[in-house]
């Protein structure tokens, strides 16, 4: 494979061709933005921040179809909703096939200089040997991805555009449906009109400014429709565009790992523009109310961008409006206020060393409301979240150290505070809560989080780590973050061997094991877990996983909704997996999943599929899912009678 790079003062070129002794064998699928994976395709990744953390992503698969993405943390995070304005092209020969890349600078973040010098990786993948070549070596034990780039030189006299991007938009609509007799608000039809503008503006050659003025996110994919009987919210990806840009210097995640901790973070974007909080309170079979479906943004501006120092800076500000309800009541028709004017102001900072592989960051969101009237009491007045962070590796990467350490406040009406405490982040209602107590008179709340880790995540076969995690029953950061519980003190260890070199039966495979333990503050034990879990791939590319969890008796306090913290049973869990190689015509997987408690109680999942391959641009797939969950402690709600009785009932779900 063979690469070629030249520049001029607008943009960056590369050329790059894919020798192959079989070129009626190079296969490529015509499919969406993105998914290129099913076939071949070349590469280039361009650290142009050139802090061994940061790259963009361009990728062109062998009919054409485009691929961006933005790396952040060292590889560790993978943004695919980037997307940057950039031409491809490719072509096929006798030799096998060529790509070519114009990739504008304005595209790219970097600092004006005579002799720049960028990271830059390009890679290949041949589909039919299911194999990914580096131009610089990517060890496959190694940590990160973005610290192996090699070095692009010879930029000189290089300008980082200042460009001037306008977005304005204009829409009107029309919607038809059935009439509903005596409603005003559902006369069979209504319409609507909005405007808006967008602005992106390049402050210096790597700060850029991002502000918008009454948004449109009509375009931005719908959020899946769920079911939700937990006690917890759900939590939804940001697609929005204006919030996506920039969204690694934003994330400060407050957990570790994946699954419902590893979404927890400090700034949840999706916030900032929800639908409102407050609904009228109407009597009568003559009133109707209209109620607005989200917060609309009156205004927004982010700054964010790093510079050749190694300082990534974002700072973010948003203004949403105050919301009002047509209400018709019998001949009366007027307006209330569902939604007060708030601001939401965010700032990151972070300094990087040792070329990446120590930072420091520090972190600050706060929400500030304006509370028109004592019906907007249950809502906070003002939320203050803010911390630091440290990252640190050594021993050629082999070993990390991770710590945070965040603070919270908030203070609001009396009705603000109890609504806080008797959440489901909290329950201080409980009557057998010891270390805080529910107090009704409170007008503010404070709290801590803390995270430490420390382990060998690369180099070699063995990995593992230990550490732990701590939330004072105080901490709460749900005005502008996103968490579901506080209250805890938790030590969890981690231990994996990992082989990639291909034997008599798999290609590779891993194999981890988990422990961990909580208390609650006041000295509850909660309990413990184990779990073994490992992947594998066979030599003729099926490849699989699976994995069992033993969990104690776990000592619960949602489950009863504030009442007294309730001992639920112990429970097994096991899932596993197996998916067949995708490069043929017909593909098969099957996942499933299974989970029985010590009363006999639980749940299980099937999810088998099928994909062919009919041409090159028409996939056909069938899938079907089936869950069924048996719980025998589904909360109902609370009587409050001379004492509180908690209903419960038997849930029988397919």
């Amino acid at each position: 494979t063979t690469i070629q790079v030249a520049y001029d003062a607008h943009n960056l070129y590369v050329g790059m061709r894919a020798f192959d002794t079989a070129p009626d064998s190079i296969y490529a699928q015509l499919t969406r933005r993105d998914q290129i994976s099913n076939g071949d395709w070349l590469g280039i990744a361009i650290d142009s921040y050139f802090d061994h953390r940061t790259a963009f992503g361009f990728f062109v698969n062998a009919v054409g179809v485009q691929m961006d993405q933005l790396f952040s943390n060292d590889g560790s995070n993978e943004d695919s909703n980037w997307n940057a304005v950039w031409l491809s092209r490719v072509g096929r020969d006798s030799l096998g096939w060529v790509a070519e890349f114009k990739i504008p600078f304005s595209q790219l973040r970097f600092a004006s200089g005579k002799n720049l010098v960028w990271g830059f990786q390009a890679i290949r993948f041949i589909y039919r040997n299911n194999e990914q070549d580096f131009w610089s070596p990517q060890p496959r034990d190694a940590a990160g991805f973005v610290s192996h780039f090699g070095e692009l030189r010879g930029l000189k006299e290089l300008q980082a555009p200042r460009n001037l991007e306008l977005f304005p938009y204009a829409m009107t609509s029309r919607n038809v449906y059935p009439k509903e007799p005596g409603n005003p608000f559902r006369s069979g039809q209504t319409g609507a009109y909005n405007a808006g503008l967008g602005v992106r503006y390049g402050i210096t050659s790597n700060m850029t400014l991002n502000a918008t003025i009454n948004p449109d996110f009509g375009q931005v994919e719908a959020d899946p429709s769920e079911l939700n009987l937990t006690a917890y919210e759900t939590f939804f990806e940001e697609k929005r565009p204006f919030f996506v840009e920039g969204r690694n210097i934003f994330s400060i995640p407050l957990g570790i790992g994946d699954g419902d901790m590893g979404s927890e973070q400090l700034f949840y974007s999706r916030r900032i523009g929800r639908s409102p909080h407050y609904y009228p309170h109407v009597s009568g079979d003559s009133s109707y109310v209209k109620m607005p479906d989200q917060t609309h943004i009156v205004g927004a501006a982010k700054i964010a961008g790093k510079t050749a120092r190694g300082w990534s800076i974002g700072v973010l500000e948003a203004l949403t409006n105050r919301e009002k309800a047509d209400i018709q009541q019998g001949s009366r028709r007027y307006q209330e206020i569902v939604e007060p004017y708030t601001n939401y102001s965010v700032v990151r900072l972070k300094k990087d060393f040792r070329q990446g592989r120590t930072t420091v960051g520090l972190a600050a969101t706060n929400v500030l409301r304006n509370i028109p009237n004592a019906n907007f009491n249950f809502l906070t007045k003002q939320a203050t979240a803010g911390g630091v962070d440290l990252n640190h590796r050594w021993g050629n990467d082999a070993y990390m150290l991770q710590f945070t350490l965040y603070g919270s406040y908030i203070s609001g009406h009396k009705e603000a505070i109890q609504a806080v405490q008797k959440s489901s982040a909290h329950y201080f209602q409980r009557p057998d809560m010891k270390f805080m107590h529910y107090d009704p008179n409170r007008t503010s709340l404070s709290g801590l989080s803390a995270l430490l880790f420390v382990g060998k995540i690369a180099n070699g076969h063995w990995r593992g780590g230990f550490g732990s995690m701590t939330r004072t029953p105080g901490f709460e950061v749900n005005d502008l973050g996103y968490m579901r519980e506080a209250n805890y003190l938790s030590f969890f260890g981690w231990g994996g061997y990992q082989e990639y070199k291909p034997g008599k039966i798999f290609r590779d495979y891993g194999l981890n094991s988990n422990l961990w333990t909580s208390w609650y503050y006041g000295g509850d034990f909660v309990g413990y877990g184990l779990n073994l879990n490992g992947h594998f791939r066979l030599l003729n590319y099926w490849n699989g996983f699976l994995g069992i969890n033993r969990q104690s008796e776990q000592l619960r306090t949602s489950t009863l909704r504030g009442g007294p913290a309730m001992l639920a049973p112990g429970a097994i869990n096991m899932w596993a997996g197996f998916m067949s190689d995708d490069r043929k015509p017909v593909s098969l997987q099957f996942h499933m999943q299974f989970r029985r408690d010590d009363q006999h109680f639980g749940s299980r999942s099937f999810s088998p599929g099928i994909r062919a391959r009919l041409r090159s641009n028409l996939n056909l797939s069938l899938s079907v899912n089936f869950s069924s969950n048996h719980n025998d402690m589904q909360y109902v709600t609370k009587i409050t009678d001379s004492s509180p009785i908690y209903i419960l009932a038997h849930l029988d779900q397919k």
